[in-house]
């Protein structure tokens, strides 16, 4: 009989242990900015982030000619600047990162990129 406990138990924890990751991303909001004459500024927002851990996805596609260029994200959130940004290259590959103790409330992703390059966006919590 105990074996066939544990059996029972370890096929309840492996239908469980899928569903609690799952529900871990409870929301997400993504965007693109493309080569909008002047868009040298790429941004999306929501209004109903959480509070806590925020994922953050960056990809600039870039379209320009010339060099290889240093630019950088940073995200507000509902009590202005977080300490939540980075430098990175445009010439990076799609890349994603993490921020902890972001307030809950409004919360926007801002990237530089020089026009004509798209800027692929994503939030993810």
């Amino acid at each position: 009989m105990k074996i066939r406990e544990f059996m029972m138990a370890a096929v309840i924890a492996a239908l469980v242990v899928p569903l609690a990751a799952t529900a871990a991303h409870a929301g997400s909001v993504t965007g693109v900015c493309g080569p909008v004459p002047t868009q040298s500024d790429c941004q999306i927002a929501t209004l109903d982030f959480p509070g806590g851990r925020l994922s953050i996805d960056v990809d600039i596609d870039r379209r320009w000619p010339f060099v290889n260029y240093r630019t950088n994200w940073d995200v507000w959130d509902s009590q202005g600047p977080t300490s939540c940004k980075r430098e990175f290259w445009s010439d990076d590959p799609p890349a994603s990162w993490t921020c902890d103790n972001i307030h809950a409330g409004p919360i926007t992703l801002n990237v530089g990129k020089q026009t004509p390059d798209f800027a692929h966006l994503g939030l993810r919590w």
